[in-house]
């Protein structure tokens, strides 16, 4: 098609190139327009904006001081106070630091959530919840997963005492080896699996 355009003869030319960019520039305005469009349609929280960090990390922690800045909690000791009467009153509570899909599809009962990387969709509701409770748990994958402490500096950056946070490295991966009861949907649906049924 190419060879046949430059073909053409000289007065086409310049003409099929105004024309071609002229298509182009409208094809470009109206994905502009429809964009903008859908954005504003959005809920506020999910719109796009340039003022956003979308690429949130947390402050730097000096590695020599880590364990001064999170505290973590061992699977066996993270059993009891699953078991507590602290986690059925709510003076403990656990905090999934997992993204929308992965706590739709499992967490572990009761769990609050935290996605690190949308925190102002949450904080608002969670920080008083967070500031009654005498410990809180938080967790992510396990593994390599670092959500769960980011997310930790979240709730410390905004002012919930680091002595009452723990982070629990073995995640919902240790959680699920043992067979344990997931919650599926939204917190407390009462819709209970165990394990990786």
């Amino acid at each position: 098609m190419l060879p046949r355009f430059l073909s053409s003869s000289r007065h086409a030319a310049p003409f099929r190139t105004v024309r071609l960019l002229a298509e182009t520039l409208a094809v470009v305005a109206i994905g502009i327009v429809a964009g903008v469009v859908v954005n504003q349609l959005k809920a506020s929280e999910d719109r796009f904006s340039v003022t956003r960090d979308y690429f949130k990390t947390a402050k730097p922690v000096d590695a020599s001081k880590a364990e001064d800045v999170f505290q973590f909690i061992e699977h066996a000791e993270m059993m009891d106070v699953f078991q507590s009467s602290a986690y059925e009153v709510g003076q403990c509570i656990f905090i999934d630091a997992r993204n929308d899909v992965a706590f739709a599809e499992k967490h572990i009962p009761g769990s609050y959530q935290l996605d690190h990387y949308f925190a102002d969709r949450y904080l608002t509701d969670l920080l008083p919840v967070c500031a009654e409770a005498e410990r809180i748990v938080v967790y992510c994958n396990g593994g390599k997963c670092e959500d769960s402490k980011l997310a930790t500096m979240d709730l410390i950056e905004n002012g919930i005492l680091a002595d009452k946070i723990f982070v629990y490295l073995g995640g919902v991966e240790a959680w699920s080896e043992d067979g344990l009861p997931f919650e599926r949907g939204e917190r407390l649906s009462g819709d209970i699996t165990y394990g990786d049924e």
